[in-house]
Parts: C-alpha cells; sequence; structure tokens
C-alpha cells in the first residue's frame, strides 16, 4: 500500500512464506484478499512483485494450498475470475499462468484413469523408473537396468501416448479435488472460451492449457458437455486454425489434435 516500502516489503514476505507456519498464517488471514488489489496496482513493478508473493503462497507449499483452496474455494475463485476478467494484459495472462499451476497439479490424473486401466498399477510401474529416467539430457540407467527395460516396455504400451499428448506427468494429488471443482462449473468454462478469443495470442495459448482439461475430462457433468456440444462445429472450426504457427510444437499440435478428436466425439446424453 506504500509505494516506497513495497517491494523491500516483497521480499521480505516471499522470504516468510518459504516457512510453511507463516504461510499458513497469511492463508488464514483476510489480509491475503488485499492481493487481489495488489496484483492490479498501475505501478508495474509493485503489481509484479505482488504477484510473485501471490504465485508463492498458491504453488510453494502444495498440501497448505490445497487445504486453503478446498476450505475457501467460492470465496477465491469468485475473486479470481475478476483477475481475469481484468483490463488489464498483464495481470490477465499472469493470473491464467498461476490458474493452469494450481490446477494442472492433477489435471493428467482423470485423463491418466481414462486411457490406464489400473492407476495402482500405472504408478507402481512408474516407480520403476530412475527419477532422472525421462530427462533428455541424462545418463540414464534405463538402457542397462532388466527390471527398468521391463517396466519401460510396460509403460510404453499402455501409457505412452498419455505422455506425447499431455507431457511430463505430475501425480501430485493435492490439488485433485480443487481442478475438479473448477472444471464442472460451466462460468468457468465460458470464461476460458472467451479468453480463447482474446487478442493477445499469448493470453490465447494460456487459456488453452485451461480449457483443454474440461474438454479431457472423462467425466465431464452434462451441463459442460451441453456447452460443448452447442459449440462443436465452432469450436473444431476455431482449434484447426487455432496457433497454427506453432508447428514445431508437436506437444501442443498433439493435445490440440486430441481436443479436436474429443469434441468432434460428443454424444447427447440425457438429464
Amino acid at each position: 500500500e506504500n509505494a516506497d516500502i513495497a517491494l523491500n516489503c516483497g521480499m521480505m514476505l516471499r522470504e516468510s512464506v518459504r516457512v510453511q507456519e507463516l504461510a499458513d498464517i497469511i492463508l488464514k488471514s483476510p489480509d491475503f484478499y488485499k492481493f487481489f488489489d495488489y496484483v492490479q496496482k498501475s505501478t508495474f513493478d509493485i503489481a509484479s512483485d505482488a504477484f510473485a508473493t501471490f504465485k508463492d503462497l498458491l504453488t510453494k507449499h502444495k498440501p497448505l494450498c490445497a487445504e486453503f483452496l478446498e476450505r475457501n474455494y467460492d470465496q477465491f475463485f469468485n475473486k479470481y475470475r475478476d483477475l481475469l476478467n481484468s483490463e488489464n494484459y498483464v495481470t490477465r495472462r499472469q493470473s491464467l499462468k498461476i490458474l493452469s499451476t494450481v490446477i494442472m497439479e492433477n489435471a493428467n490424473l482423470s485423463i491418466l484413469k481414462k486411457f490406464s486401466c489400473d492407476l495402482d498399477k500405472f504408478t507402481l510401474v512408474y516407480g520403476l523408473f530412475p527419477s532422472d529416467a525421462f530427462n533428455s539430457n541424462s545418463k540414464s540407467t534405463i538402457s542397462t537396468n532388466p527390471l527398468t527395460l521391463s517396466a519401460f516396455d510396460i509403460y510404453k504400451r499402455e501409457v505412452f501416448d498419455i505422455f506425447k499428448l499431455l507431457g511430463e506427468l505430475l501425480l501430485d494429488r493435492y490439488n485433485f479435488s480443487v481442478m475438479t471443482k473448477y472444471i464442472t462449473n460451466t462460468d468457468n468454462l465460458k470464461q476460458q472460451m472467451n479468453l480463447l478469443k482474446e487478442k493477445s495470442k499469448n493470453i490465447q495459448f494460456e487459456a488453452f492449457h485451461v480449457f483443454k482439461i474440461f474438454v479431457a475430462n472423462p467425466t465431464k457433468p452434462k451441463a459442460i458437455s451441453d456447452i460443448l456440444l452447442r459449440n462443436r462445429e465452432k469450436l473444431i472450426d476455431f482449434l484447426t486454425s487455432f496457433h497454427t504457427d506453432r508447428t514445431d510444437d508437436e506437444q501442443f499440435n498433439d493435445e490440440k489434435a486430441f481436443l479436436i478428436k474429443q469434441i468432434s466425439e460428443l454424444k447427447d446424453t440425457k438429464a
């Protein structure tokens, strides 16, 4: 609130947030919601600094954040929706990035459940890999360890397409219930569909990464499916021509093709 000391206070606050007990105090304080005003300050440096602290509070301690979001879901996301509707480009883009980070902690889990018959079996197989097995620059033991080779064979058969489509799999379950609530809300879907049409390509791209979770959800509520069905032809046409210049981004193009396929195969369901 005091521009002269805002940046110094921001640095001290982020250092404090590294301690979970202190982050917990801030999240439980009514003053936490002042961040929704701070990140929209007209002074760019102050707004950016506030966003950095805001993001740390929501991502640094995942179990704590998940508990906070579940307990305060309505109040938090009602305010967050205003950030996504902000007229300020930086506010919209940064808000989309944080939102994607928070709910994508578990976005892949539902897709995994759909494509893999047994999640526990997959988790067991995944656990057989060295921690750096999927780092393209690492000299992993994957090529010499017989146990890992067997796991890799199972992995290729059952879930390789999931990794190709959605990138790095995050087995973090902390935000699963929050993500599930978010993607069953029709207002959230409509907002992301509108953000896909933003003039800024950067905002479009960030919105795409949230929108895809709505479409990929294998247990979509009827209200969500109905919106997608009503707009099916328009969405298919839109996505077909969406960011066609990203020819070298294989993951994005695979995801886009997957969404087009999912939308085209949607079927009307009875209430």
